[in-house]
């Protein structure tokens, strides 16, 4: 199973505004953007979804890999690969996720994003809809949770939930994604989202460690009961902790507002960063003075009283950061203005 983001996680990339995909179209938009869409191949949608035809391609080729490309006109048989090859290309995909280990950065991501992505494209052209295809998006979305490529991670799920009603995959499968959707809803704090995602939920259902952590996640978060809820993001299920990610930050600012009025004058730094399932008491400090707080007693130790009335949600370092970046787009606007005078 693909290792776990250290505690906090967040993007791995800087962010653009862009999905990955759409970053990676511009940097390939010489080759093709000038070519002529074709009858009969549609885009898949409004956030560059896989393909749709209006026929069915029986694929021939006999390489493993190849990159990805968004297809403009009516693909070549000679370039699709069947089935079998395609359950080869996924083993290749699992081995080099095993090699990559702890060094998973940009570059390794591009590589498996256009892998899975094309893997996804041969699939659709021909209309191959069975437990694989089920395999492929549940592997490709749990590489988007890790990768936190959000864009697509909705393609991935909005594709599964076609395929789960179809009466595709494994009801566990079905279960731990279901479980990974109640989370991302509590995260939004998306209560009828929530409600309508569990009015459904049967005895076994809840019983499943998935659902059952997601549904225990829920109790905490709603109670803000943050010890309950930080052995929960400790002790999370396959990748039920990169969803929680999404929110971490916000219940880790939550708790450290409790803490601070709980246990005035101070408390060891080691405490809460135990509280609030950080790696290490330096990792919690640096994030608590970002956010505000007072550190004591050469660092070891969180002054509560000094801190409680000063504490902000946002990042400082992060504000002055888009503060630096603001003033020096407006000098540089102002020094166009100058060249125009």
């Amino acid at each position: 199973e693909e290792q776990r983001r250290g505690a906090g996680g967040g993007s791995r990339f800087e962010a653009s505004g862009l999905s990955l995909e759409q970053r990676a179209d511009l940097a390939r938009a010489d080759r093709w953007a000038a070519a002529p869409q074709q009858p009969g191949c549609q885009p898949g949608g409004e956030l560059g979804g896989d393909i749709e035809l209006d026929f069915t391609v029986a694929g021939t080729s006999t390489t493993v890999e190849k990159k990805y490309l968004r297809l403009t006109s009516a693909p070549d048989p000679r370039t699709v690969r069947p089935e079998p090859l395609l359950k080869q290309a996924i083993d290749r995909v699992r081995g080099r996720l095993i090699e990559f280990g702890d060094e998973r950065g940009q570059e390794q991501y591009i590589y498996l994003w256009e892998q899975m992505k094309s893997v996804r494209q041969d699939l659709t052209v021909q209309r191959i809809r069975n437990d694989f295809t089920v395999g492929v998006y549940e592997m490709h979305a749990r590489i988007c949770l890790e990768y936190d490529d959000q864009a697509e991670l909705k393609q991935c799920q909005a594709q599964l939930q076609q395929l789960y009603e179809e009466g595709l995959g494994s009801r566990e499968g079905q279960r731990e994604f279901l479980a990974y959707s109640l989370l991302y809803n509590v995260g939004k704090q998306a209560d009828n989202n929530v409600a309508d995602l569990m009015k459904d939920l049967s005895a076994d259902d809840r019983s499943d460690k998935y659902i059952s952590h997601a549904l225990q996640v829920r109790a905490a978060a709603q109670l803000g009961n943050y010890c309950a809820f930080f052995r929960l993001y400790s002790d999370a299920p396959g990748h039920s902790g990169y969803v929680m990610d999404t929110f971490i930050g916000r219940e880790r600012f939550a708790a450290l507002r409790r803490i601070c009025r709980a246990y005035q004058p101070s408390v060891p730094l080691a405490a809460v960063s135990d509280a609030l399932a950080f790696d290490d008491a330096a990792e919690c400090g640096e994030w608590a003075e970002d956010h505000g707080a007072t550190l004591a007693e050469e660092r070891s130790y969180l002054d509560c009283k000094a801190s409680k009335g000063q504490l902000v949600e946002h990042s400082i370092a992060a504000k002055r950061e888009e503060e630096r970046k603001a003033a020096e787009r407006r000098a540089e606007a102002t020094g166009g203005l100058k060249g125009w005078s």
